[in-house]
């Protein structure tokens, strides 16, 4: 009897999974954990939360198959949050684990919000600034953890701009290995000299070995990242200052 649930936790936790619920755009199935008392949570306080999740849609395109985040204390401004606004006392940090599916996964590198960030890179071309604007992307998951990318970008290169697409072959990085790339390919076009098509190739590079991202004012540092046969795994580091207001 001692482990079971005490009448105001489950009730805590309903109430957490209809907010969050009522957040995201979709979701087949969201359960919510806190370990706290209404006396902490009148202050804003709890011990920790676990939130697991399916097929649930955030920023209308962005499709996670299976989501789980556990985090430590949660300490918020009770007061902002009694106005739907919620904001933290002290900096969280989490660890979540994420799958996503080949074909969300493609839906969600091709969405609106993702495009949005993805554009006005920088390339160095022989002492060169080179601007990259992603166009279009393409993921496949073959298995063997293995993952194929394919990229339309224009490059706008001294007032002008050029197409170039590229395929990318590599082994995602591992606590033993580094980002290992097998294979690119570059359709230069006409007018793409070899060092462009170089400096993409380790700007792809990059971006498959950045330890950490900064999204909306979240740290996320990518821990494992396994290619299974159509979908992706991802166990994440999370340690967040704020929760972004416009995430959902």
């Amino acid at each position: 009897m001692d482990n079971e649930p005490r009448l105001d936790e489950k009730v805590i936790d309903t109430v957490a999974e209809l907010g969050i619920s009522s957040q995201v755009d979709n979701a087949d199935k969201i359960d919510v954990d806190i370990q706290t008392n209404l006396l902490k949570l009148i202050l804003g306080q709890a011990d920790s939360v676990d939130f697991t999740g399916q097929g649930v849609v955030i920023q209308k395109d962005i499709r996670l198959q299976e989501i789980e985040v556990q985090t430590d204390k949660v300490d918020v401004n009770p007061l902002s949050a009694i106005f739907g606004k919620v904001e933290l006392e002290r900096p969280l940090d989490a660890i979540a684990k994420i799958v996503i599916t080949e074909p969300d996964l493609n839906r969600a590198l091709n969405s609106d919000y993702v495009l949005k960030k993805a554009r006005n890179f920088k390339l160095n071309v022989d002492g060169q600034t080179v601007i990259l604007e992603m166009q279009q992307m393409q993921l496949q998951l073959p298995g063997d953890n293995k993952m194929l990318f394919d990229g339309k970008v224009l490059l706008h290169e001294k007032g002008e701009t050029q197409p170039l697409s590229f395929t990318a072959t590599f082994r995602p990085r591992t606590q033993k290995q580094p980002v290992i790339v097998e294979n690119f390919q570059c359709d230069r076009g006409e007018g793409i000299s070899f060092a462009i098509a170089l400096s993409l190739m380790e700007k792809v590079k990059q971006w498959m070995e950045l330890p950490y991202f900064d999204l909306e004012g979240i740290a996320l540092r990518v821990e494992e990242m396994t290619a299974q046969a159509g979908q992706l795994a991802l166990q994440l580091q999370i340690r967040m200052k704020q929760i972004p207001q416009d995430l959902m």
